[in-house]
């Protein structure tokens, strides 16, 4: 029978229809269509139709030894935060891809510290992975903030999962529109803008002080309370200048009660692409983004760290998590362990060279 020019399609199996929606192809041109009363058909070519079959709906790593049993991604931050959602998200797509279940534990703490001295102290056996942020990695190790393991040697990057930038922004108020003018206004004006910024956002905090070094904006933070609280502050006109994550100032900016004068990412973000980066705005390789990705102990086995990534590529990469992804404020990263692995070098490098003890003293 010749293959007709469409992928082969799987039909009905005992009376469960598989209709042209839930179809999926079959690799070859043999289909069971042809197995009809008075056709032909040998006893081989039945075996290699359902070994077809199974491999359709067979996870793809299902035949590797690892894992063999549950995997426990731990989460530093409590039960119902995005990154919680975002590890969850993961969790049932490598679990898909693995055809074994993983386990998501929540072990919040300051910063994360104690959350992430527990994976790095792990049997590096893959079944034990964590959720990193800037806040326990990048921005911690940079600000020089003492910590009883190292972000760098302690743990093996597998995949950055997302991103998001913050947006810098400015009250309607203010008489600046662009960088440029904050830069502008604060030389006229000394110590004039003010600015708000939330005491555990360590990473915020950091983006701050690089802005005011690149920047050589002159510009001082709030007194404590509800007048640095943001976005509080700034909705109120209290202060003139914050970093908010994209996903609590998108509201705000497209009411028009915040005006947007750049993302810290370095490339502009695909919720507002008409917002400019710093980095083009004359702010030369800034970058300060939110993100989440997954780690595992240093010295797991480098073939357990690559069955990761590519699992953790595919998941990143399906439509369904792009969905997800967006709807959280965030946007989905490459997945990739090599570039995860310059990006966490760079930023340490890049907020221990910017910060100062003042602006990034945490409460």
């Amino acid at each position: 029978m010749a293959c007709p020019a469409s992928p082969c399609r799987l039909p009905s199996v005992r009376g469960a229809r598989i209709g042209p929606g839930s179809a999926r192809p079959v690799v070859g041109c043999f289909s069971l269509a042809s197995f009809r009363p008075g056709n032909q058909i040998s006893s081989r070519r039945i075996t290699v139709a359902l070994a077809l079959l199974s491999a359709l709906h067979s996870p793809p790593f299902a035949a590797d030894p690892y894992p063999d049993k549950p995997v426990r991604i731990v989460v530093p931050e409590a039960t119902g935060t995005r990154p919680d959602r975002i590890a969850r998200l993961v969790a049932l797509g490598l679990a898909g891809q693995f055809g074994q279940q993983l386990l998501v534990g929540n072990r919040s703490s300051t910063h994360g510290a104690l959350s992430s001295e527990m994976p790095a102290r792990s049997t590096p056996d893959g079944y034990t992975l964590l959720i990193g942020m800037p806040s326990t990695f990048t921005a911690a190790r940079g600000s020089g903030t003492k910590r009883s393991y190292d972000a760098r040697k302690d743990f093996a990057p597998i995949g950055r999962i997302s991103l998001a930038p913050y947006v810098l922004t400015a009250h309607p108020s203010m008489p600046a529109k662009t960088v440029g003018d904050i830069a502008r206004f604060a030389k006229s004006r000394p110590g004039r803008p003010t600015y708000g910024s939330d005491g555990q956002d360590l990473t915020a905090q950091l983006a701050m002080a690089m802005l005011k070094r690149m920047g050589r904006i002159d510009s001082k933070r709030a007194s404590h309370g509800t007048a640095s609280r943001p976005p509080d502050g700034l909705l109120e006109g209290r202060v003139s200048l914050s970093m908010l994550p994209l996903s609590e100032s998108m509201d705000h900016i497209r009411s028009g009660r915040l005006q947007p004068l750049g993302v810290t990412s370095r490339r502009r973000s695909l919720r507002l692409p008409e917002v400019p980066t710093l980095h083009e705005s004359g702010l030369h390789g800034f970058d300060a983004s939110i993100w989440i990705g997954l780690l595992a102990p240093a010295r797991t086995p480098v073939d357990i760290q690559q069955r990761l990534s590519t699992a953790l590529q595919r998941v990143v990469s399906s439509e369904d998590m792009h969905r997800h992804l967006l709807l959280e404020g965030m946007e989905p990263a490459s997945g990739e362990a090599a570039s995860f692995a310059e990006l966490l070098g760079r930023e340490i490098e890049s907020y221990r060279r910017f910060s100062r003890r003042p602006a990034i003293r945490l409460p």
